[in-house]
Formats: structure tokens, C-alpha cells, sequence
């Protein structure tokens, strides 16, 4: 009877239990030398986009740190722009928040610059950056480009069936009901050929997925992050490789 309350007991507390399951945030916990550090990384929900940056220094005095994104793969391997220099927080000096931006879907890597009383620390934090969701468009915009869409439209029929009426003629001659019944005839063509384009466009986009599984689960391998959650039932759990870090958990 006593085994089995405390079974109920477990049951109880667990249930109100919640973890980051399905979160893109990174977490890391790590050594920069000799500063033991904690880390957050939440990547952008649009690329490119900005990702926030909190560190939280454990073990020694750190008195700056800087942050720069490096892209990991493709032809800006490796390159990091200018370091950016992290803001101390007012109400703990050991709390450090900063913003870098990621500009591509991807792998990219955090690499952070400790400055302190022991000297400088570097350590590298893998973060899988793809777009998670897309903006709408605003109705002002799309009302707009309606509005092109359907001058250009009309432009390319009208010079279709004046190229086909007048195209042959010499310079004021008038066209003879011949080269009217072309020019409709081109007309017609020119508005179903329209159409046709406009009505695939249309179809392609809503058939395209906006955030393919692909990206996702190349993103999250080349990281080297593992998951907590298969991902578009592709991602699995992953071990880090080629990395200083002591614990990585990205969820």
C-alpha cells in the first residue's frame, strides 16, 4: 500500500512538470577558458533575423564579453564580422545580454570572447538557425501589388494585339479588318497564356512548402546540436562533435 502511494505521489508532481520540448532556443553550459559560463541563444523566427544572447558568468571575474556569428557552412565559412560587445546587466554584474544577427538558414556558431581578471576565454556555441514562420503580408502592400499585377496584365495583352494589328503596317496606315481580327486573335492568346502563368505562380506557391523539412533537419545535423524531438520525424537526437564545451542541450 505504501509503494503504491507513493507511485500516486510521483505521478502527481510529474504531471505539472513542463520542459522546453519543440523549443529552438539553445543552451549551454561550458568553460571559456577559465570562466565556467552558462549560455542562451534564442535564434530569429524570420531569417535573417536577430538572435538574443544571455550569458551568465558561474566561476571567475568577467569583467566584458564579446559575441560574433560565424556561418559554419557555405561560401562565408568561417568569416565573422566585427565582434559585438555584450551589456552587463545593472542588477548582476556577472549577467551579460547581447543581440547578433544571423542573416541565412543554417549553421551557424556563437563565438564567444571572455575578458577577465584570469585573462581571455574563447569558447564556440553551434546554433541551427532556419525560419520558423513567416510574416503576413500587409493588406496596404498586397492591395498594391494587386493593383501592378493586374496593369502589367493588361499591358502585356494590350501590346500583343497592337503588335499583331499594327505590327506589319506602314507608319498611319489604318488597319484593315484583317489585322483587327489578328490583333483580337493575339489578344486571346495573350490573356489565356496570362492566366495560365498566373494560376501556376499561384499554384507553386501554395504547393511550396514555406519551411521545408529539409532545411529544418540539415540546419539541426550540421549544427551538431542534438534534438529533444524528432523534427518533422527526421531529426533524432545528435552528439556534438568538433566542439570545447563541456554540456550542450539544445532544445
Amino acid at each position: 500500500m505504501r509503494a503504491w502511494g507513493i507511485m500516486l505521489a510521483l505521478l502527481t508532481v510529474t504531471s505539472t512538470a513542463f520542459a522546453h520540448v519543440g523549443s529552438p532556443d539553445v543552451y549551454f553550459e561550458g568553460d571559456a577558458g577559465p570562466y565556467h559560463l552558462l549560455l542562451t541563444v534564442n535564434p530569429p523566427a524570420m531569417v535573417p533575423g536577430i538572435a538574443q544572447v544571455q550569458v551568465r558568468v558561474t566561476s571567475g571575474a568577467v569583467s566584458s564579453i564579446n559575441i560574433a556569428p560565424v556561418y559554419v557552412n557555405g561560401k562565408d565559412q568561417g568569416m565573422p564580422p566585427t565582434a559585438d560587445l555584450m551589456q552587463a546587466s545593472a542588477i548582476d554584474p556577472q549577467c551579460f545580454i547581447g543581440k547578433v544577427w544571423l542573416m541565412d538558414s543554417g549553421s551557424w556558431e556563437v563565438r564567444v570572447e571572455a575578458l577577465g581578471t584570469h585573462g581571455i576565454g574563447k569558447l564556440a556555441v553551434p546554433v541551427p538557425v532556419f525560419a520558423r514562420r513567416i510574416l503576413p503580408m500587409q493588406k496596404a502592400l498586397g492591395t498594391l501589388l494587386f493593383v501592378l499585377m493586374l496593369f502589367l496584365c493588361v499591358g502585356i495583352v494590350s501590346i500583343a494585339g497592337a503588335a499583331a494589328r499594327e505590327g506589319g503596317l506602314p507608319a498611319a496606315a489604318i488597319p484593315s479588318p484583317r489585322n483587327r481580327r489578328l490583333g483580337r486573335i493575339a489578344m486571346a492568346i495573350s490573356v489565356v497564356l496570362v492566366v495560365t502563368i498566373v494560376a501556376l505562380g499561384n499554384w507553386w506557391w501554395n504547393a511550396r512548402p514555406p519551411i521545408s523539412r529539409k532545411t529544418r533537419c540539415t540546419a539541426l545535423r550540421r549544427s551538431g546540436l542534438p534534438s529533444t524531438e524528432q523534427i518533422s520525424s527526421c531529426c533524432k537526437w545528435m552528439k556534438t562533435s568538433g566542439t570545447k564545451p563541456a554540456k550542450i542541450s539544445g532544445r
